[in-house]
């Protein structure tokens, strides 16, 4: 009878190895995934923020006046948002209006600042360089 000396298939060391070398991989690219789909949000927030921002203008043009500062009035009106007012991708909060520029100040939360105040590379000097509008 003949005897195999070597016998076929993987050794549970061979397979310890390939799991420590996906635990390696997974290391290095996983928080580089992470930061991608955070600042991805970020600058959807400052889309929104410039989007809404350019609904209130023409609100503004169009109705003499401008909207509520929880914007309930122009999210009501589906000539400007068919689909309602956006929210933050980041944190989910509403977008509010503040009563002395009748820009948007983003959220309450503080989680970032969409209008570049720090907490990303996100920067808003276009519209805080308007100032106040009449």
């Amino acid at each position: 009878m003949k005897y195999l000396s070597h016998t076929k298939g993987i050794t549970a060391l061979q397979i310890l190895m390939g799991v420590i070398i996906l635990a390696i991989i997974i290391a290095l690219v996983l928080p580089r995934i992470i930061y991608s789909q955070r600042t991805a949000r970020e600058h959807s927030c400052y889309s929104n923020v410039k989007r809404i921002d350019e609904q209130i203008e023409l609100w503004h043009v169009r109705k003499g006046g401008w909207p509520s500062l929880d914007l309930a009035d122009i999210s009501a009106d589906s000539d400007y948002f068919p689909s309602g007012i956006p929210v933050c991708p980041v944190t989910g909060a509403p977008y509010f209006l503040d009563n002395s520029t009748y820009r948007i100040v983003a959220h309450l939360d503080g989680d970032h600042d969409p209008a570049g105040g720090g907490g990303g590379s996100i920067s808003r000097t276009t519209t805080a360089a308007a100032g106040p509008r009449a």
